[in-house]
């Protein structure tokens, strides 16, 4: 939870689409970072600047079953890349449809391939475009399989 990582923005990837491996490096090759062994990397969407209110019925609906999420080749083109935790500032980093289909496919990559994920995270937009050093330290859960973190970018 103590790792080198890159900020990318996908803000321009609509809710109803996944995102595709071509969007990751398309955003890494713009912002002129590359993904290394053991990288964390965090996916600005845009959504939860977007989407997240509680005193909004109708924003509350939005951000919880309409957001962007990784395809099953992005998933795996991540893990392939080395990457050891993926951030990401929507509900879940896989799609919003996961929840119909059942179908999880940036969840089982993280299982297979034990990867960590982190979600719901705020201010994405500050290390969008940036390399920098993410320090994100769970509670300790016995037998936990998640835990609300406190995560804190650190730029130089």
């Amino acid at each position: 939870f103590y790792a080198d990582a890159v900020g990318i923005d996908l803000s321009e990837v609509p809710g109803e689409e996944f995102i595709e491996t071509e969007d990751i490096r398309s955003a890494l090759h713009d912002a002129g970072l590359s993904i290394a062994e053991s990288d964390a990397i965090t996916i600005h969407t845009g959504h939860r600047q977007a989407h997240y209110g509680v005193d909004d019925p109708q924003k509350r609906h939005a951000y919880l079953h309409e957001y962007t999420g990784l395809s099953e080749e992005a998933a795996y083109w991540l893990a392939e890349q080395g990457v050891e935790n993926i951030g990401i500032d929507s509900p879940s980093i896989d799609h919003a449809s996961a929840r119909e289909t059942g179908q999880f496919p940036a969840h089982d990559m993280c299982a297979e391939y034990e990867v960590l994920n982190m979600e719901n995270m705020a201010n994405l937009d500050q290390v969008a475009g940036k390399r920098y050093t993410l320090a994100a330290f769970p509670l300790k859960i016995r037998d936990g399989t998640g835990s609300p973190i406190r995560p804190v970018g650190i730029l130089d």
